[in-house]
């Protein structure tokens, strides 16, 4: 089956420029041979271009298992890489994520942070795993240089955190904050929440005449569905339900009751 610069849509996400071959080797268990796929563009308001891979469908232990090698695609004016990915009919399956020159304003915008604006370029690994629908990231590491964070609080958090001396310091140096180094350590375990810690060094212009070093450690846990709204402006909200349906069930009972 060959399929040469196909465009088309799938619910609220449109596509150009699909080309690959699909060749069946068997049908019962389903086996695919290795193939190249690429594809000019995918999404709307937020678009990946150029995506490269090649592909294949073996069983492995009696379960249909799809393998991608060499997966490249720009996004957000960077690139996304794994050297090799895989995810069986389980939902299970390991996505050792590659990071290449992000955009931080716009991965920013994306996850619609209020108060929150990021100037930078972001570079790491973040070794994704699924394990039975539940992810796992062991040791990620996100790193940006000579960039700037700001960060302006709801006004119920700012009252919250001004009470104390050292907690009003990180809210007045993020009112303005221009990083010589940004680095996040990215875990995750089964059923609980993504856990962020970010070593953070630079000046806020601001405050004691620019002179003087602000170094910080923020750590966040992060609940993980928080990616896949994200995703409502790049895949539309109907794809982005049918994710949340997959990995949150409880969460998309939640929605429409």
């Amino acid at each position: 089956l060959s399929l040469n610069d196909l465009s088309g849509q799938v619910k609220a996400m449109g596509f150009n420029q699909l080309n690959t071959q699909v060749k069946f080797e068997k049908f019962s268990p389903l086996t695919l041979s290795k193939q190249q796929l690429t594809l000019n563009n995918l999404g709307d308001q937020f678009k990946i271009n150029d995506l490269i891979t090649f592909y294949q469908v073996n069983d492995i232990n009696k379960i249909p298992t799809l393998t991608l090698d060499n997966f490249k695609v720009s996004l957000l004016d960077g690139q996304i890489k794994l050297q090799k990915a895989s995810i069986n009919q389980e939902i299970s399956g390991s996505f050792p994520i590659e990071i290449h020159q992000i955009d931080a304003t716009r991965l920013a915008q994306l996850l619609q942070q209020k108060g929150l604006y990021v100037k930078g370029k972001l570079n790491g690994k973040i070794p994704l795993k699924l394990i039975k629908k539940q992810s796992v990231i062991d040791n990620g590491s996100i790193i940006s240089k000579n960039g700037i964070l700001i960060y302006n609080a709801p006004d119920s958090m700012q009252q919250t955190l001004s009470q104390n001396p050292l907690t009003q310091i990180v809210v007045d140096a993020l009112k303005n904050y221009h990083y010589t180094t940004l680095e996040a350590k990215i875990n995750k375990k089964p059923g609980e929440k993504v856990k962020i810690t970010t070593a953070l060094k630079g000046i806020n212009p601001q405050l004691y005449d620019g002179k003087r070093p602000i170094h910080m450690n923020i750590q966040l846990d992060v609940d993980d569905s928080i990616f896949i709204y994200a995703l409502k402006d790049f895949t539309g909200k109907e794809t982005a339900q049918t994710l949340l349906h997959v990995f949150y069930p409880q969460l998309f009972n939640q929605e429409n009751k």
